[in-house]
């Protein structure tokens, strides 16, 4: 055994078996019972920048608050509050301006980014998840309270900004952080996937007060794929018309989680977070586009490894994540700034031909990850469930509209083609690893159904029909990663299943796709 493995293997076996570990400085304390050390003084915490976050949020929406304010957007919005005190008082003091608003696709899922911007006001200025939490919700409903006195209080912005925009933000922080500690160029234009984090990280810099004072992730797995994918479906070529990018980062928090030890903990700091974005294209355009961001919040966590690193690790946790996806849009008012209410512009009389989309706040749910190894043999098992609210493409609209007059519908079903939806979701995720050989595979469901009874335009929907809505993916990809080089090769399968449901209309899609190409893993 190695001197240092010893050092750990030991101090891991001496550590109480059942410990928890909370709040941000969860990591100190977890590196510190590892450790012996001789301070009896407690370590001083790194003073919290409230004021700071505050300022930042006001500049950031300070501009589009005087232009709304100014009524520049009027001539894309239909208002439902005049500034008075009867329209007010009843935005302010009761339930009945809560409404799910009629703005468009794109709009409605950015108010993620939104959130995860507001959220890391407050965490790069070192205020805790639960005070950045609570940061977010104020930020939205500030904005949707006083920025948008002439319109709805939104159920669905309010939801994605503060539910959505926490595992976006959560995941940015974590990642972001680690970027930012490490050297090298790569690392450093990486760091730029939170800039708010780099500028806060700039500002006390320069005044010699750095933020970053826990140890080591105990696992990092950051990775760049690139190559050709085929869509037999389409008859779509190979060479030089169908492109694919991949890139995915993945951080466990957890310091000398791949040490030897051996140690049983509860753990309340983030323990994981992880960013993937998927892009597909062809002849030039971009066909689709999907990502997703996870955080896992607090949990359980048990390592057992010998001295050649044999054995398995696990949590079990509590996390949330956010995921879209979309197809790249052929009519002009699928997902556009089409107004409301000009309803001429949409010619109802013909088919709709909108294209597939999703955004997909996963509000709560349970997260498990199992890695095990055996000498040259790793096997990783992640599984997920959760609870989900949803902006969802009715897949069956276009189907339906061949036949049957859409007027009177959810309003965003009529001039966007989705709808808003509660439902849940479901994942599994596999990595074998022996040698330079590496396997993946990865099973994805969703299920979800509409929300009646709270359009924005409520009074004027004649037929507030149930919809629902699943897809189910199937990934499987094998690789070869070159020896003591970062690179490697990759073939990829996947199969896609779609299912929409409206009144007496069920359409069904499935998709098969072939792609292959090299990674970068670092």
């Amino acid at each position: 055994m190695r001197p240092e493995h010893r050092q750990t293997f030991l101090a891991f076996s001496l550590s109480p078996a059942n410990t928890t570990i909370s709040g941000d400085s969860g990591f100190r304390l977890f590196r510190a019972q590892q450790q012996k050390s001789t301070a009896s003084e407690p370590e001083a915490k790194p003073e919290k920048k409230t004021g700071r976050a505050v300022l930042e949020y006001f500049a950031v929406i300070a501009v589009p608050q005087a232009i709304y304010w100014a009524g520049w957007w009027g001539e894309y919005k239909p208002w439902h509050y005049r500034l008075n005190w009867k329209d007010q008082s009843k935005r302010l003091f009761s339930m009945e301006a809560w409404k799910f608003d009629s703005n468009n696709f794109k709009l409605n899922w950015t108010h993620a980014l939104s959130g995860a911007g507001y959220y890391n006001f407050a965490r790069s200025n070192r205020l805790g998840r639960f005070e950045s939490l609570l940061f977010t919700l104020g930020g939205s409903f500030y904005w949707e309270y006083i920025g948008e006195w002439r319109e709805v209080v939104s159920i669905n912005d309010n939801i994605v900004t503060i539910l959505g925009g926490v595992p976006i933000g959560e995941a940015c922080y974590n990642l972001g952080k680690y970027f930012l500690s490490q050297s090298g160029t790569i690392h450093q234009i990486l760091s730029f996937l939170n800039p708010v984090l780099k500028l806060n990280h700039w500002l006390d810099r320069k005044k010699g007060n750095l933020t970053f004072d826990e140890p080591e992730p105990g696992w990092h797995d950051f990775r760049l794929a690139l190559g050709l994918w085929s869509d037999p479906i389409s008859n779509q070529k190979w060479m030089g018309k169908n492109m694919f990018a991949h890139a995915e980062a993945q951080l466990l928090s957890i310091p000398d989680a791949e040490n030897p030890g051996c140690v049983a903990q509860k753990i309340g700091a983030t323990l994981f977070s992880g960013i993937s974005l998927d892009i597909l294209s062809s002849k030039g355009h971009v066909d689709e586009v999907s990502f997703s961001f996870r955080s896992v919040y607090l949990g359980y966590f048990r390592k057992m490894f010998d001295q050649d690193l044999n054995g398995y690790r696990f949590y079990l946790g509590l996390g949330s994540a956010f995921s879209y996806f979309k197809q790249r849009s052929i009519a002009f008012y699928d997902s556009s700034r089409v107004r409301v209410k000009d309803i001429h512009l949409l010619d109802l009389d013909k088919p709709r031909d909108f294209r597939d989309k999703f955004a997909a706040v996963h509000v709560i749910g349970p997260v498990f990850d199992l890695n095990v190894r055996k000498d040259k043999f790793k096997i990783r098992l992640m599984a997920e469930a959760y609870a989900d609210f949803s902006m969802v493409n009715a897949l069956a609209l276009n189907e339906y509209s061949t036949a049957y007059d859409i007027r009177g519908a959810k309003t965003t079903l009529i001039y966007y083609g989705y709808y808003y939806g509660v439902g849940g979701s479901f994942s599994l995720w596999l990595n074998a690893e022996y040698g330079p050989m590496i396997v993946r595979g990865r099973f994805i469901r969703h299920n979800w159904g509409s929300v009646e009874g709270y359009d924005s335009f409520q009074g004027e929907v004649q037929d507030d029909f149930h919809i629902t809505d699943s897809r189910a993916s199937l990934y499987l990809s094998a690789g070869f990663q070159f020896s003591s080089s970062p690179f490697g090769l990759i073939i990829a399968y996947e199969k896609i299943g779609r299912r929409g449901v409206l009144k007496n209309i069920t359409q069904t899609e499935h998709e098969t796709r072939w792609s292959s190409g090299f990674v970068f893993r670092f």
